[in-house]
């Protein structure tokens, strides 16, 4: 999959310079029917005697070669160009950028203890979150629910207390 910006700095032979370029796709225009070749084929097909050339049908090819069509953003320039690239099954223009993008629903010890030192350390959970954590590098998408709606439970609790903390303080 080929993923191309819908701009890009390049040089410009009108500018003589290095300028923004806005970059679309190449298609193919109509055939026009004044063309030689095509009176010539009209010509002889007209009349009796059916099909008088012949057809192309053994195409080898499955894809095209891809060809951008830049076009200069300077207001007094607008020149155009093409350029072409390699052959590809996928053409993206403009598409989103690859991100490294950690996994979420791997989450490492780390994570996890860092959860537990601000959460579980002030209710005594140690015991239960040891009987969770075991010498596996990551945690499946079980273990990580059931510690996420443990901590929504502790964090509630919590919020209660300071909620009655600060009730009883405005009496």
């Amino acid at each position: 999959m080929v993923n191309v910006p819908k701009t890009r700095r390049t040089y410009c032979k009108k500018c003589k310079k290095h300028q923004p370029h806005k970059v679309t796709q190449y298609k193919k225009g109509k055939d026009s029917v004044y063309a030689q070749g095509k009176r010539r084929y009209d010509r002889k097909q007209s009349g009796y005697g059916g099909q008088t050339k012949p057809i192309f049908r053994k195409k080898a090819k499955t894809t095209k070669k891809i060809v951008l069509r830049l076009e200069c953003v300077e207001p007094n320039c607008r020149s155009k160009r093409m350029l072409a690239i390699k052959r590809c099954k996928h053409f993206e223009l403009g598409g989103d950028k690859k991100r490294k993008v950690r996994n979420t629903h791997q989450l490492t010890r780390l994570d996890i203890t860092l959860v537990k030192n601000i959460i579980f350390n002030k209710y005594n959970l140690n015991t239960e979150f040891r009987t969770i954590c075991t010498d596996s590098k990551t945690l499946d998408a079980r273990e990580i629910i059931y510690i996420f709606f443990k901590s929504l439970i502790v964090l509630r609790v919590f919020i209660m207390e300071n909620l009655e903390q600060a009730f009883q303080g405005d009496l």
